[in-house]
């Protein structure tokens, strides 16, 4: 009976303590909480971009090109006389839309490519890291340079394109992990009970994963909106008239002696959602990460 019950990986009230824990050691981080609150407000703003932006994201004034910000303009407009204030809200959902889609695509190709060459072992290890090694000798971004050119200037081939970007990411921690995880005893027990090989990977392995793929995700969206503004800048990301905080810093560096804010705004849009994403990643680790939470005394 013992046996069945480790080989299940019940834990009991074990478990629930330790998620009270996770829980306790990130409500005392502030940082922690600060990028939450960012991240909480990105995503209302994002949800609800129709319902707060105070003009169409599109509609152009051409007897208001390049106004500073005032009373009628928070931000100033563009270069088409259309409102930043609304663009940049809108961005937001452009945005954050890429980062969770192209994350999502990294984290499922990269943690199924890690995890079956790792388990099974031999030729089919060697195979699909060599592969990762490949990915791996490229920068993210050139990467995802070379898959857009390929592929073709979009939106959604930008997402495609991050995400095959992050993929050896995922690939090289789920096979750490993995390699650590499979001689665990109640893998071991799983085994000797007869599991298949596809049961101990489903149910004992890959959800012992989860926490550092989590943090790593969270990080790893950052990174997805920095690529995505770098793509969207060089013009091969989100094309016009397509409200994207990239491609509104590329438009605004032509008027940056006159219109400032352009080019102020959609960075500082920027800046602070790759800060919220980083700092709420940094609180999920020191709060899943029972070494830290005992080095933090915690």
């Amino acid at each position: 009976m013992a046996t069945r019950m480790l080989a299940l990986g019940v834990t009991g009230p074990r478990s629930r303590w330790a998620q009270h824990r996770a829980l306790r050691t990130f409500l005392r981080n502030r940082a922690a909480e600060a990028g939450l609150a960012i991240l909480i407000l990105l995503g209302l703003a994002a949800a609800f971009a129709g319902t707060i932006s105070p003009h169409p994201p599109l509609a152009a004034d051409l007897n208001r090109m390049l106004q500073p910000p005032s009373r009628a303009h928070p931000l100033g407009t563009d270069e088409l006389g259309r409102d930043l204030l609304s663009r940049i809200i809108y961005g937001a959902r452009i945005s954050l839309t890429l980062g969770f889609v192209s994350v999502s695509i990294g984290l499922l190709a990269g943690t199924a490519l890690g995890a079956l060459g790792t388990y099974r072992g031999g030729w089919a290890d060697l195979l699909c890291m060599r592969f990762v090694d490949v990915l791996l000798s490229f920068p993210p971004v050139l990467l995802a340079i070379c898959i857009v050119a390929v592929m073709g200037p979009s939106l959604y081939n930008a997402m495609i394109a991050i995400g095959i970007a992050q993929m050896p990411v995922y690939a090289r921690l789920v096979r750490g992990l993995v390699l650590a995880i499979r001689e665990q005893q109640y893998v071991e027990a799983a085994r000797a009970l007869g599991a298949h090989d596809s049961r101990i990977l489903l149910r004992h392995i890959l959800p012992n994963c989860l926490s550092p793929l989590i943090v790593q995700s969270t990080l790893q969206v950052a990174s997805a909106i920095l690529s995505a503004a770098a793509l969207g800048f060089l013009g091969l990301g989100a094309q016009p008239p397509t409200p994207e905080w990239g491609a509104m810093l590329s438009k605004g560096r032509l008027y940056l002696r006159v219109a400032p804010h352009l080019t102020a705004f959609p960075g500082l849009a920027i800046f602070v959602t790759v800060l919220g994403f980083n700092l709420f990643g940094d609180g999920l680790r020191d709060a899943l990460d029972p070494r830290m939470a005992a080095r933090l005394g915690l």
